[in-house]
């Protein structure tokens, strides 16, 4: 390792004791904070300057190399000269030195360490592999000192003050986009009455949950150039283009920059949608439509009416996708629909299938192993009965957990399933005309009784069990289900029978 002492041989040297009136500050050096010098002044008040500080000439006398604590503490001592190396150094030497001299600081702050990287990289021409070797480093640690550099305003005010540590620092640094960096910040410093700022173990999971893409399977092309801005696979802002900064990711084929990212996919999509256009397609991409049509994600709905062209079909003992089996016949039907990944989907419609298959010599009606008759009592399945067991069965789970009290038996059968409360919500009718904010759904929730809230709980961790029952697996995993809370499923499905059939 380079100590600062070690300055190039040619540059002439001596030791005098020169006035402090005649020494002025460098302009170039990267240290902006000193510490306490109360006890350094102490010292030099008894000892005076032990250790020289480094100059060069001037036309006014001194410019300060480094030894800014000492010079300072001096002049707070009331000392008139200290001690002084004096060195014929060009600018280029004066900075190497004085970044050398900071970063062997215990204390230097990193945003320092990382600005004395980057103007010998950027503005005297040093290479990365010649930066580490004079610091003793590795390569990735200069990049990352030097990407803190990439730190806004909020995040850096938010370092120097303590609330980021150089490691959530670095992953705030990391997002190309400054309002981002905003939001990240505020996220993993936030402190309330019940929580605490982030780790960096959870603030790294955080940033890459919230603000990382894979773009593997992006509804658009990495290679593309006419997307609003360059090909993914030469862009700085994918992991592995910059490999020695994002190491810890573990893929190289993503992408740090969100809004880009969807900028591409509006842009795919609307290419797409003009192309279909044209060739007479009905194009779906209204938001209240999307999401009937696509409820829970990027999954198509049970009863939204369509199928995924590219499903396969599972009435079709070679189980080919639909657009193999209906070929050109697809195309008349077809509408096009975007997901909610930005993805088009290319849909068909369900009461127009069976006749669209037979068309083209595909008919599903009986297959072989309804020879001997079916063996399952509700193999003619009518979806929209069963869309309203499944509801009935919801009500009468949700009413014998609001009525017991929780005990182990409770609590193992809500580890039975899981799905998001969006399920809920649909089920309950709460998104009638659009979905509800989270203001909304505080209203409602505050509205409910404690034997009510606990339901809630146990609907939204079960939900996902009791979606359309109309396979056999399904219904004895239903049925078992309701076992364990004291209901009989098929007293609730044949219950349900006979109101329907007394009403009809």
């Amino acid at each position: 390792m380079i100590e600062a002492a070690e300055l190039p041989e040619e540059s002439a040297t001596r030791v005098d004791m020169i006035p402090l009136c005649a020494i002025a500050e460098s302009p170039s050096n990267p240290r902006k904070t000193f510490g306490d010098l109360s006890e350094l002044t102490e010292s030099v008040k008894a000892c005076g300057v032990l250790q020289p500080i480094l100059v060069r000439p001037d036309a006014d006398g001194y410019e300060l190399v480094f030894g800014h604590r000492r010079v300072r503490a001096a002049r707070a001592a009331g000392l008139e000269q200290v001690p002084a190396m004096i060195r014929d150094l060009d600018d280029t030497q004066v900075l190497e030195a004085q970044i050398i001299e900071n970063c062997h600081r215990e204390d230097i702050h990193p945003l320092e360490e990382a600005d004395s990287y980057r103007i010998l990289h950027e503005e005297h021409g040093y290479e990365v592999e010649e930066l580490a070797a004079k610091v003793g480093q590795s390569k990735s640690y200069i990049y990352a000192r030097m990407k803190l550099c990439a730190l806004g305003e909020e995040g850096r005010k938010a370092f120097i003050e303590g609330k980021l540590t150089a490691s959530t620092a670095l992953l705030v640094a990391r997002i190309p986009n400054t309002e981002l960096q905003v939001e990240a910040t505020n996220d993993i410093t936030r402190e309330t009455e019940w929580s605490s700022p982030m780790s960096y173990r959870y603030a790294k999971e955080y940033v890459r949950r919230t603000y990382m893409l894979q773009l593997k399977g992006a509804p658009f092309s990495r290679k593309a150039e006419d997307l609003g801005a360059g090909a993914c696979t030469t862009c700085p802002k994918r992991t592995g283009n910059q490999s020695e900064l994002f190491e810890d990711v573990g893929s190289a084929d993503v992408c740090t920059d969100p809004p880009c990212y969807q900028r591409k996919v509006d842009a795919t999509w609307q290419k797409t949608a003009e192309r279909y256009r044209k060739k007479g397609i009905t194009v779906i991409d209204d938001p209240k439509e999307i999401k009937k049509i696509f409820p829970y994600g990027d999954n198509l709905a049970w009863n939204s009416g369509y199928v995924d062209l590219h499903d396969r079909c599972e009435d079709d003992p070679e189980n080919r996708q639909y657009a193999k089996l209906l070929g050109k016949r697809a195309i008349g039907d077809m509408v096009l629909a975007r997901d909610p990944d930005g993805k088009a989907r290319q849909l068909f419609p369900n009461d127009k299938l069976v006749e669209a298959l037979k068309a083209v010599g595909h008919d599903f009606s009986t297959s072989s192993s309804d020879e001997d008759g079916p063996e399952d009592p509700h193999e003619t399945i009518d979806s929209e009965f069963e869309a309203r067991l499944c509801n009935r069965v919801m009500e009468r789970l949700v009413a014998a957990v609001e009525a017991r009290e929780p005990d182990e038996a409770f609590w193992r059968a809500c580890l039975a399933d899981h799905d998001m409360i969006d399920c809920v919500i649909d089920r309950r009718q709460w998104n009638s005309d659009e979905y509800p904010g989270p203001e909304e759904i505080d209203a409602r929730l505050a509205e409910i009784t404690v034997p009510q809230l606990r339901g809630l709980v146990f609907e939204t961790c079960v939900t996902g069990l009791v979606l359309p029952v109309w396979r056999e697996e399904q219904r004895q995993k239903t049925s078992g289900f309701c076992a364990r809370l004291g209901l009989d499923y098929e007293q609730i499905r044949e219950e349900l029978r006979q109101e329907e059939a007394d009403t009809a």
